[in-house]
Order: structure tokens, then sequence, then C-alpha cells
């Protein structure tokens, strides 16, 4: 099977996955391994995807949904970035939902309805995110995505405590969605009085060097919206405000899954902002300082505040906030050496040395 082929198939295992853990809810562990069945089977398509990629290279599917008023189409497949993460997904996925199985009976009087179909189909929004190369059905997951951590995030809906932190998630990441929406529907209007009008990633890619060209001014809006979007789903200080009252809110299953894929979103997306869409020019060394700022003050801010916590979950959240710092400052100093620089592409090395370089960042800062 092809890669795109086995994305599909993997988000579809989720789905049903999702259908199935539903109908026997009834009975809790039987729920938690049958979910644990499809999270491993989805997990190790995605995984599969990934690896044909890197053998074989990336190759989309044909456009399995179109919208033609708007140019838009539902085209699944990896690159060699989405793939890493793909991967990384795929393991975070099947570890968080075994973990449940024995987690989530220490919360007898909470249903597993609520819990397991929600958490897989979080898993699929998730693939859908890295999956599609077309913003509009980029945003289409990734609201999914984010509707599904709520849900995940006021689970134990008895707590006000729990209801408050959910409520303060639901705000500032719909907050964020419509800045990235705002975002997209500039770059996609640029793009048309280029000639190409369209949702397609090469379609940002040319809207964003029609405003560098045309209108400067309006492009460091645009970037502004789409840095804040994805800085608040990272957690970046200070947008990741919602952090350290969601992750204590939500299972530890659920806090999990966040920490492992969800706020890696926010990283992949200023990547493919930042390091692919944006032409180079000046604003690759004023953005680069920027996010380089951010992502130092977050190393500072979250690190030292996670010295002062006795609760686990609060300080995984602020030591999440450091540790996305490191990667954070890495992409802003490289979007300010692109400037000088050919156009970044990605390639089959280029993905893993990142990965490789900010896991290695973070583990050294962890000790």
């Amino acid at each position: 099977m092809s890669a795109p082929d086995l994305l599909l198939l993997s988000m579809a295992v989720l789905v049903v996955g999702a259908a199935f853990s539903a109908l026997t809810a009834g009975d809790r562990r039987l729920c938690g391994w049958v979910s644990f069945v499809f999270a491993f089977g989805g997990g190790a398509a995605a995984a599969a995807a990934a690896v044909v990629t890197y053998l074989f290279g990336p190759l989309g599917s044909r456009p399995l949904v179109s919208v033609p008023g708007l140019g838009a189409s539902l085209t699944l497949g990896l690159d060699y970035l989405s793939a890493v993460f793909a991967v990384v997904v795929s393991v975070v996925a099947v570890l968080t939902t075994l973990f449940a199985v024995r987690y989530m009976e220490a919360h007898p009087a909470e249903s597993p309805l609520r819990f397991y179909p929600i958490l897989l189909l979080f898993f699929a929004g998730v693939l859908g995110v890295i999956g599609t190369a077309d913003m509009l059905f980029f945003l289409v997951f990734w609201e999914a995505m984010t509707l599904a951590s709520y849900l995940l995030v006021v689970y134990e809906r008895h707590d006000h405590v729990t209801l408050r932190a959910g409520l303060k998630y639901f705000i500032m990441t719909h907050v964020a969605t419509a800045c990235l929406t705002a975002a997209a529907i500039i770059v996609y209007h640029q793009a048309g009085q280029a000639g190409l009008r369209s949702f397609s990633f090469e379609a940002m890619q040319m809207g964003l060097a029609n405003l560098a060209q045309q209108t400067p001014g309006l492009l460091h809006v645009v970037l502004a919206l789409f840095f804040l979007a994805f800085a608040t789903k990272a957690g970046i200080f200070p947008f990741g405000d919602w952090l350290p009252d969601a992750y204590p809110a939500a299972p530890a299953a659920a806090t999990a899954a966040f920490a492992g894929s969800m706020t890696k979103l926010g990283i992949y997306g200023l990547i493919r902002v930042f390091c692919q869409f944006l032409p180079i020019g000046s604003a690759c060394l004023s953005w680069g300082l920027i996010l380089a700022v951010f992502g130092t003050a977050s190393i500072a801010v979250g690190t030292l505040t996670a010295l002062s916590q006795d609760d686990s979950k609060r300080l995984l959240s602020f030591q999440h906030i450091g540790q996305l710092g490191y990667m954070l400052m890495g992409i802003g100093l490289g979007s300010t050496a692109a400037r000088s620089a050919p156009p970044w592409q990605p390639s089959p090395w280029s993905a893993p040395c990142f990965t490789w370089s900010t896991t290695s960042a973070t583990s050294h800062a962890s000790s």
C-alpha cells in the first residue's frame, strides 16, 4: 500500500475503533482493551506510512473530497517532516491507550463512553492535521482535534475546577483558531491575486510571497496571526496560560496524549509557516528573532516555575512550556539564518535532524 492509503487506513481504523469502544462502554475493562487494539492498529498503519514515505518519497493521493468553488481538496499524504510527527503520534497513541486501560479503573464514577471514543477520535484528528496539505481541511481537522481535547479536559464534569479549566482552554484555543482562520483567509486572497486561488500549501506559499512583495505590512500582521495561533496551541509562554490548568484537570492518559502529540502540532505549524511558507527576506530575520526571544522566555519562565511545583501534572505543564522553548528558539534561529540561505525544502534527513536536535536539547535541560 502507498503512504497515503496507509494514512487513510490509520484514520479509518481509529474512527471505527471509536465506534466499537462506544458499543462496549458497558464493560469498562473490555472497552479499554478494544480501544487499545484499534489504537495499536491505527498507530501501526501511521508508522508504516511514515516508513514508506522515507523509503519511496512523498506521494499525495487523489483528492478524497473537493470544494471546487473554494479551490480546496482533501488530499492525504506525508512528506519528510510530517512523517516524523506521524511516528511520534503513533507511538503516543499506543502507549497512552495502553496506560489508560488500568488508569481508568480508578475512575469508576465516570463513564468510559466519554473517554475512549473521544481519545481515539482525538488521535484521528491529530493525524488529519499532519496528513493534509490543504489549509481549509487543515482547519477542519484542527478544530476536530481541539473539540475532542476539550471533552477530555472536562472528563470529570462534576469537578468545578475541571470545568473552569476546560472553559479557559476552550476560549483560548478558539481564539487561536480564529487567528489561524483569519491568516489563512488573507493568504488565500493574496494567492488568488497571484493566480492560484486555492487553499493548498503551495498556494499559501505563493500568497505569502505576494504579500512580501506587495504589502509587507500586512505580511507581518498575517505572520503575527499564525504565530499567536500556533504558539497558543504549543503552550509557548505567555500564550500557553491554559496549559497549567488543563493538564491537572484532564485524566493522566489524556494529559500524556496532549503533551506527546497535540502541543507538538503547534511546533509543526510554526515550522510550516516560518521555514517553508515564508519566502526568504527581511521578514525571516525579524520574525526569527521574535521566535527566538519568545523561546528563550519560555525556557526561563517554564523551567524556573516548574521547580516550585508540588503537583506532578502542574510540574509537567511548566516543564513542557520550558522544553518547547528550546524548539521555538531553534526555529527562530534557523529562520534568522535563512535570510541568507537557500529556501528550505524538506529532505529525508532534515526532519529527523530537527527532532534529534530538539530532543537532545530538552533531554540535556531536563537533566
